[in-house]
């Protein structure tokens, strides 16, 4: 099936299907994915709400001082450590992206691009993951 046919048969379903079945459709992926996120940016304000105005000056920290902070946890492999460091600090790096991130996905959401909203509700993921990949592959 090519382009052409595909337009036509979500042609003749956009304007055939009854229009109380065709929003309840279309709008149910939106509506879960917008809940997703409204909890999870709520439960996320409690707990950033909690540190007060440290939070900013705790994520430059976190930065400079990963390896400290990663050796707390495992202190027995330094490439674990090291490794943990680079993880640490990607998510350190990309922390002022997020909100950019989720007021792209709403507006892209609230106009009807889904698509559009699934590659920039991702970008974060796959930019952070990409550079920690990056950094083990340059410590194995």
């Amino acid at each position: 099936m090519d382009r052409n046919d595909t337009e036509k048969i979500q042609f003749q379903r956009m304007t055939e299907t009854p229009v109380s079945h065709l929003i309840c459709t279309l709008a149910t992926p939106t509506i879960l994915t917008m809940l997703i996120t409204t909890f999870y940016n709520m439960a996320d304000t409690f707990f950033v709400a909690r540190l007060g105005t440290s939070a900013a000056g705790a994520g430059i920290a976190g930065y400079w001082f990963a390896p400290e902070i990663v050796a707390l946890f495992q202190v027995e492999d330094p490439l674990v450590v090291a490794i943990g460091a680079a993880a640490f600090r990607a998510q350190c790096i990309s922390l002022p992206l997020q909100s950019t991130i989720v007021l792209a996905n709403m507006l892209f959401q609230s106009t009807g691009k889904a698509a559009s909203a699934v590659v920039i509700s991702s970008t974060l993921q796959k930019t952070t993951k990409k550079t920690f990949l990056f950094k083990i592959k340059k410590h194995t």
